[in-house]
């Protein structure tokens, strides 16, 4: 190559923040739910299982701690259904821990950090 010519657009920065709103309204009015939620919880693999399989199969989608729910959609999603407060969201998770371990004998591990 001898030679390239690049063109170099700038977006209104008013105008990108509107559009990428509307795409943020439009992705949350597709979910099933309708319900504000949280990235993967645990990790997605624990050897060769899922974690979401494994929350699923311990009888947990739908189980909630106060407002804090378990998503209907992906299992290892959180999901606020009200008001739901930090401490609810950690009680479900130890929660939801301790029923898969005690279910299927596997240890899940938080794909988040949580700072206390």
């Amino acid at each position: 190559m001898l030679g390239a010519e690049l063109k170099v657009f700038v977006k209104n920065s008013e105008s990108y923040k509107k559009k990428l709103l509307e795409k943020v309204n439009g992705q949350l009015k597709k979910r099933r739910d309708h319900l504000i939620g949280t990235g993967p919880v645990f990790m997605e693999k624990v050897g060769r299982f899922s974690s979401a399989k494994l929350i699923e199969n311990a009888g947990l989608k739908g189980f909630s701690c106060g407002q804090a729910m378990i998503s209907l959609h992906n299992s290892n999603f959180i999901v606020n259904n009200g008001n739901a407060t930090a401490r609810e969201v950690l009680d479900l998770i130890d929660q939801v821990k301790d029923k898969v371990k005690q279910h299927s004998g596997v240890e899940l591990s938080l794909a988040l950090e949580v700072w206390q």
